[in-house]
């Protein structure tokens, strides 16, 4: 597959506007952008090489809806694109208190999902749902300065769903 990636772009991973025309020439092109996608999503040879990743990323910035349309996708954010969370307990202390006010209309289990689709930590699903639904005295102090802050305003917004 590597080889036909290249040979499509003209050289090794060099021009991805020549690779994305030759795709669009051939008879079976979803076929062989799903090989692709596979290929690119399970080929470990690729960490590193900046190259390589820049074809990846602009692989699936270009395909990838298309990819994820038949499982019902709209969007998706792929790994690569994840933001990285420096301070990772106050990010989620943050999220827990903004469900807890009102800001967020969500559960927990909801908000888990997207955060970790969205965003880099270094918890697993299962953790930061239980982080969301537990309380810390961090969250606890962050909680009750977004109610003095914003609170008149959330519940306000409450009262006239």
């Amino acid at each position: 597959m590597e080889e036909q990636i290249t040979h499509l772009c003209g050289g090794y991973y060099r021009s991805f506007a020549r690779f994305k025309r030759q795709v669009e020439k051939m008879e079976d092109s979803r076929r062989f952008i799903e090989e692709c996608a596979h290929f690119l999503t399970n080929n470990p040879d690729t960490a590193g090489d900046e190259l390589k990743e820049r074809f990846t990323r602009l692989f699936f910035k270009a395909y990838g809806k298309m990819l994820a349309g038949d499982c019902g996708c709209s969007n998706l954010v792929y790994d690569f694109q994840r933001i990285r969370v420096v301070e990772q307990d106050f990010f989620l202390d943050m999220m827990r208190a903004a469900v807890e006010i009102g800001m967020l209309d969500c559960s927990h289990d909801e908000l888990a999902a997207v955060l970790y689709a969205g965003y880099r930590t270094r918890f697993a699903l299962k953790t930061i749902k239980n982080r969301l639904i537990t309380e810390t005295s961090g969250g606890k102090i962050l909680q009750e300065a977004l109610e003095r802050t914003f609170g008149r305003y959330y519940s306000a917004s409450k009262s006239h769903k």
